[in-house]
C-alpha cells in the first residue's frame, strides 16, 4: 500500500501481535518480544513490562497467600471456673471488626487493580502500535517483526 514518492506506511509484524498476545499471558515471553519490536519506543516498552508484574499469573498468587495466612482471625474460647469466675482464651491476633472490613477492602481493591492492569496495558500498547503502523516509513524498508 504505497503513499506515492515518500515512502510505505510500516508494517505490524509478528513480533509486535506477539508481544501484545503474550504479554499479559506469559509476560516474560511477551516482554522479550516487546523487547525486540521497534514498533514502541523506551517508555512503551517499559510500560508493558512493568505495570502487569507477571500478568495474570499474579492474580492467582494473590488468593493463595490469602490461604496461607495473611489475613488471620482469632479464635476464643471460654468456660466456667467456679460460679462466678468465667475464663476466657484467645489464639490468633484479635482484630477489630472495622479494621477487618477494611482490609478486606484494600485487598478487594488490589485485586481489581491488578486485573485491569494488564487489559489497560494491552489497549493502551495496542493503540501505540495503530499509531506506529500509520506513520510512513522513510527509510526505504519495511520495518517490524
Amino acid at each position: 500500500m504505497g503513499v506515492g514518492r515518500t515512502g510505505h506506511y510500516r508494517h505490524v509484524g509478528l513480533v509486535e501481535i506477539l508481544a501484545l498476545v503474550l504479554t499479559p499471558l506469559i509476560w516474560p515471553v511477551g516482554v522479550i518480544m516487546l523487547a525486540l519490536s521497534p514498533a514502541w519506543n523506551v517508555r512503551d516498552k517499559l510500560i508493558g513490562a512493568l505495570l502487569p508484574p507477571g500478568g495474570y499469573m499474579a492474580v492467582l498468587l494473590l488468593p493463595s497467600l490469602l490461604l496461607l495466612g495473611l489475613v488471620t482471625s482469632s479464635t476464643c474460647s471460654g468456660g466456667l471456673d467456679s460460679p462466678p469466675n468465667v475464663s476466657q482464651s484467645c489464639t490468633g491476633a484479635t482484630v477489630p471488626v472495622w479494621q477487618q472490613d477494611v482490609l478486606v477492602g484494600a485487598i478487594a481493591f488490589l485485586v481489581s487493580v491488578w486485573i485491569a492492569l494488564p487489559i489497560l496495558t494491552g489497549i493502551y500498547m495496542a493503540w501505540r502500535l495503530r499509531s506506529w503502523s500509520a506513520q510512513i516509513d522513510t527509510t526505504g524498508g519495511a520495518t517490524g517483526g
